[in-house]
């Protein structure tokens, strides 16, 4: 399968966030997300939505949040 491995790094997202994904025989093992500025970030993914308070300046790592 074309894709069903690989990652992506500095994808934007709405509000300047920063987003680097990885997967794994096509699901989602790891989404890593930083912006400058305090913002709030609803995550969807497949079936779950994850609300994401990210201060300024940090990074989130959700993993174990998306699949059980």
């Amino acid at each position: 399968k074309p894709w069903a491995t690989g990652s992506v790094r500095g994808l934007r997202a709405r509000g300047g966030v920063e987003v680097d994904l990885a997967w794994r025989d096509g699901r989602l093992e790891k989404a890593t997300f930083r912006s400058q500025r305090p913002v709030n970030v609803n995550v969807r993914y497949q079936d779950r939505t994850v609300a994401l308070p990210l201060p300024a300046g940090q990074t989130e790592i959700l993993a174990a949040r998306f699949n059980p």
